[in-house]
């Protein structure tokens, strides 16, 4: 009789502290801000985001990729005369590399950001062909491989 009075007890208490956990998680002070066109975002539907190691924020749209700080948005975009800006506005795919390497994959190819200079290199497998969407991209011990209109390419690092 008194195993089963102790389990019960134990029973109560862990139910008890369980309840208490899940109040104290519930009371925390939570955050959350919408952030659109008039925050500087290129366009208010996001396509694909992800996080740097660094805490920027990416932000891929059909009008730019933006880079969000928590106070300030940067926007980067295709110019049509720069080639060391993006292929395309259009952004379909992002990734972060173990060396905190930022791939961009676009609907008109891959592109590398270079923080140091603000820029981009594009990778095209077929220079000169439009509408090379990339619409995978995946990290490889070396590299990164993308998936472009139904085939897969390697990028070394």
């Amino acid at each position: 009789m008194r195993t089963r009075v102790d389990a019960a007890i134990i029973r109560n208490l862990i139910v008890l502290t369980m309840m208490m956990v899940a109040i104290c998680a519930s009371a925390q002070d939570k955050r959350f801000r919408s952030i659109t066109t008039k925050d500087g975002l290129p366009q208010n539907s996001v396509d694909v985001i992800v996080q740097d190691s660094l805490g920027f924020i990416w932000i891929g749209t059909q009008d730019g990729l933006a880079r969000y700080d928590s106070y300030e948005m940067q926007v980067f975009r295709n110019e049509a005369q720069n080639p060391t800006s993006l292929s395309d506005n259009f952004i379909t795919s992002l990734l972060v590399d173990s060396q905190n390497g930022l791939w961009v994959g676009t609907r008109n190819g891959l592109n590398y950001f270079d923080g140091k200079s603000n820029t981009f290199k594009r990778f095209l497998p077929k220079p000169g062909e439009l509408h090379q969407a990339v619409y995978s991209l995946f990290e490889e011990p070396n590299g990164v491989r993308a998936s472009i209109l139904g085939k897969d390419y390697y990028f070394d690092f």
